[in-house]
């Protein structure tokens, strides 16, 4: 017997860990109220255009309006989602999953003897109950199969459920109406006692199917932890136009300062990119103003910046979210500023000089003309902020906190608590910071103290103490980095003589 090679060359090839992706800042959350495919189960959808909204939607709804102006500019950003808010109770319901063995009514149902039960919760109660039923012989559409339906759960009286087909997602489905309160819930379709298992045939199994829970209506801030929690891929939001200005959210606040406020606070970093029709936003001055851009600028607010326009059809703050996150930080000088920037299919307001000065004094933000071309005007935040500044900062914190984790995940041992991991970690703010020179972000020049960087930032790492290296943890790393802004005006005096 001849003895393997590995007994003189042995070699064992081990993969590395998957490291941590960096987070996207370039996806747009729409948020509506209109109805539409997206159930209270999936809330939010995600779209790389706005021709799949229309087909979703309808080409005359609000939310392919927004979606529409987005993906307006040019280049044109790639990531949009769509999500669900409810100014209404929204019940438990179970929605099947049809299986492709399902033919039609008239082939699988017509005539057939089934049963099959449910499991309801209400107030933390279960309650189970089997129903059975035989098809007519003569059915031939969902809606009759469901009429039928409705009349076997209705004989038992004993939970209150609506039977129902989507005809959009060509599916049954079961809402339980009988529970008000949050967390009253409808179970799967459980198996029943007599005839085929109803249930085999369109779905509603644990395994073919998907259940919501009961919620009461929404307020903005309930509708944005509820999208939070179901999916953190998306970085902006604007909502469509029935929640602008006067809006009144169900909790008797204004919609948009809730909305503000929960950008400002938010878990991770996300912004608010408010869209206001208030004519006084340009018409009144600062001092004598009662617009939600005045009561934002008065909240400081840098996560929310209001694009004004005078044309109640329009969507010009996701027009110039669209531009904004086509910004591939990847690239070599790609950072941006938002003004001077068109906004494709968006109106462009005539004001005067003492009307762009009363729109400037609130931190608002509009398309205007300057010397006959259409801009974006001025690119701020509330609080006064430059969205791009924003933006980056954002971006760049989660560059440098991705480039740390990998370095210390990917360690097939560990990295030391010595000098050798402090100069690991400082390698890894390094390439960051890097990359923010070369996207252009990050420049050389001077910081406030009159210090000048060559590099654009300087990195600061002491020597480990002994209490950081007991507790495993590095402390007191620091670093300064300059950014490299944008001109938005030139002055210039010259003097002629002759």
């Amino acid at each position: 017997m001849s003895l393997p090679i590995s007994t003189i060359a042995n070699v064992n090839i081990t993969t590395t860990p998957k490291l941590a992706s960096r987070e996207g800042f370039g996806t747009l959350l729409g948020i509506t109220s209109e109805s539409g495919p997206i159930d209270n189960a999936e809330l939010l959808r995600f779209y790389s255009n706005s021709d799949d909204v229309g087909t979703d939607f309808g080409t005359s709804s609000e939310i392919y309006k927004l979606a529409s102006a987005y993906f307006s500019q040019s280049p044109s950003p790639t990531n949009f989602a769509v999500g669900m808010r409810y100014e209404t109770t929204q019940f438990s319901t179970l929605y099947c999953v049809t299986p492709s063995t399902y033919t039609n009514v008239t082939t699988d149902l017509a005539g057939l003897p089934v049963s099959f039960s449910f499991t309801v919760t209400a107030s933390g109660t279960p309650v189970t109950q089997e129903y059975s039923l035989t098809f007519g012989s003569s059915i031939t559409t969902e809606a009759e199969a469901v009429a039928e339906l409705q009349a076997a759960i209705d004989a038992e009286a004993t939970q209150t459920i609506i039977a129902g087909y989507d005809t959009a997602n060509s599916r049954f489905t079961f809402e339980f109406t009988g529970g008000n309160t949050a967390g009253d819930s409808i179970g799967f379709m459980g198996d029943g006692s007599s005839g085929t298992n109803l249930n085999t045939i369109i779905g509603g199994t644990q395994s073919s199917g998907y259940t919501s829970e009961t919620f009461a209506p929404q307020d903005i801030t309930a509708a944005l932890n509820a999208l939070y929690q179901k999916s953190d891929n998306w970085y902006g939001f604007a909502f469509t136009k029935e929640m602008t200005d006067a809006y009144q959210s169900v909790s008797g606040t204004s919609g948009v300062v809730e909305a503000a406020a929960w950008a400002e606070s938010a878990a991770a970093p996300k912004v608010f990119w408010n869209q206001s029709y208030d004519n006084q936003t340009v018409n009144v001055s600062a001092a004598n103003q009662s617009s939600v851009a005045k009561t934002l600028q008065t909240a400081n607010y840098t996560r929310t910046g209001t694009t004004y326009s005078s044309d109640g059809a329009s969507y010009a703050a996701a027009s110039i979210a669209g531009y904004a996150f086509t910004w591939n930080p990847n690239s070599t000088n790609s950072h941006y500023t938002l003004k001077f920037k068109p906004l494709p299919g968006i109106p462009t307001e005539d004001l005067s000089a003492n009307q762009n000065t009363n729109m400037n004094d609130v931190n608002a933000n509009a398309q205007i003309s300057i010397g006959g071309q259409s801009m974006y005007s001025e690119g701020v935040q509330a609080s006064g902020d430059f969205f791009d500044k924003i933006h980056g900062i954002d971006w760049l914190e989660n560059a440098l906190e991705t480039n740390i984790f990998n370095y210390l995940y990917s360690a097939s041992s560990k990295r030391p608590a010595s000098g050798v991991g402090q100069s690991g970690i400082e390698q890894a703010l390094r390439s960051g910071l890097i990359e923010g020179v070369n996207n252009g972000f990050i420049g050389p020049g001077f910081g406030t103290d009159g210090t000048f960087y060559p590099e654009g930032f300087e990195i600061t790492v002491p020597v480990l103490s002994q209490a950081d290296k007991v507790a495993r943890q590095s402390t007191g790393i620091s670093f300064i980095c300059i950014g490299t802004g944008a001109l938005h005006g030139v002055v210039i005096e010259g003097v002629f003589e002759e």
